[in-house]
């Protein structure tokens, strides 16, 4: 898989190389699920519980968790295949620079831009220099992937060792299924919270912690040809998950009367299912698309765009609101999420996309911040 596609006319003649449109096309359904997943949460948490329209935020909650691990299965495909070279030095100085970078940028951004929103809505805030380091070495929610992203880049050289051998990388994706996946799906039991967990993590599997499970699990992906058959198997076992993640989470919910993310974990089996059924459906429906020049060039550009959109689009989801409320129409909060998750979510993601083609064009900032 080299990520590209030689076409062959009627004549026989060839004609150049175009790269594989469904990575990017992923990347594009991925960014948008984040848009949707931070837009539907307006409601998640001020909607009761106990009603039927909290139930239909539950289900847009349940249905995008699989935003952040397509992004790393999109990554893995990519980093981790041999036809590729990554050298240290382009890892840190490109790869990871650019992250470093773009979560400086981003992270005092949020700040001074959070810290304006609170003056505009009223509230009486100061903004001293103790707090302002504390919130930009933090960073905004949603820049936690950016250093996660980092720490994959640092173990990438040890990755493609492993995947170069099928049994090896087999081998290290059940260990990450069962010692990662499995085990924090079961800690979210009490009866095995308290007993079975604590005693497995006494093994001390570090290899195949955190998110490496995906990024291997992503390039295993996309260089093995599944059968009609087991794609439907992983399509169905995705769509289980999500409904089962609905109902648990709802179920708990409605219970306890009181929102909560009880089945949203990123590493658990409900989320790693829901994210291969994603990953595969959109390698299968797309690679042998063929769209005109036109779809292709803006699918090229979402893709690409994507980075920046997932760093962007809290502040233009911000400002949206404000602006709503200042002007006393509805808002994405009081509107029924029927139509205010889907209609802010588009409204969201193409401003967002218009802010990061500008930023695009800009030298050095284009490089390094998106």
């Amino acid at each position: 898989m080299t990520g590209s596609t030689q076409i062959t006319k009627t004549d026989g003649t060839r004609i150049a190389e175009q790269r594989d449109i469904w990575p990017d096309i992923l990347r594009i359904v991925a960014v948008f699920a984040v848009v949707v997943l931070h837009t539907g949460v307006e409601h998640f948490y001020r909607i009761d519980t106990r009603t039927a329209t909290w139930q239909i935020c539950n289900l847009c909650e349940s249905l995008d968790r699989f935003c952040v691990p397509v992004f790393i299965m999109v990554s893995g495909h990519f980093l981790l295949d041999p036809d590729r070279e990554y050298t240290l030095k382009k890892l840190y100085g490109v790869k990871i620079l650019r992250l470093a970078t773009a979560y400086l940028f981003w992270s005092v951004f949020y700040v001074l831009t959070d810290y304006w929103f609170a003056l505009k809505y009223g509230h009486d805030v100061k903004l001293t220099c103790s707090v302002f380091f504390r919130e930009a070495v933090a960073g905004k929610y949603h820049l936690w992937f950016l250093p996660m992203m980092a720490g994959l880049y640092m173990v990438t050289p040890v990755l493609r060792h492993i995947v170069r051998s099928e049994t090896v990388t087999v081998y290290f994706l059940a260990l990450s299924l069962v010692f990662v996946f499995a085990v924090n799906t079961l800690d979210l039991i009490p009866v095995f919270h308290d007993t079975v967990t604590p005693d497995i993590n006494r093994l001390e599997i570090k290899l195949a912690v955190g998110f490496s499970g995906y990024y291997v699990l992503g390039f295993w992906l996309a260089r093995h040809e599944l059968k009609p058959a087991a794609r439907k198997g992983v399509y169905l076992a995705g769509i289980l998950a999500v409904l089962a993640t609905a109902a648990i989470n709802g179920a708990i919910g409605y219970q306890l009367h009181r929102p909560g993310e009880w089945m949203f974990g990123t590493l658990i089996l409900n989320t790693l299912l829901a994210s291969a059924a994603v990953f595969v459906f959109c390698r299968y429906q797309f690679r042998d698309w063929r769209p005109g020049p036109g779809v292709r060039k803006l699918t090229g550009l979402l893709g690409k765009w994507s980075f920046g959109i997932y760093l962007v689009h809290l502040f233009v989801l911000a400002y949206f609101n404000y602006i709503l409320i200042r002007l006393d129409v509805f808002s994405f909060v009081c509107a029924h999420p029927l139509v205010s998750i889907p209609v802010a979510s588009a409204a969201v993601f193409s401003v967002s996309a218009l802010f990061v083609s500008v930023l695009s064009r800009i030298p050095i900032l284009n490089k390094y911040i998106v």
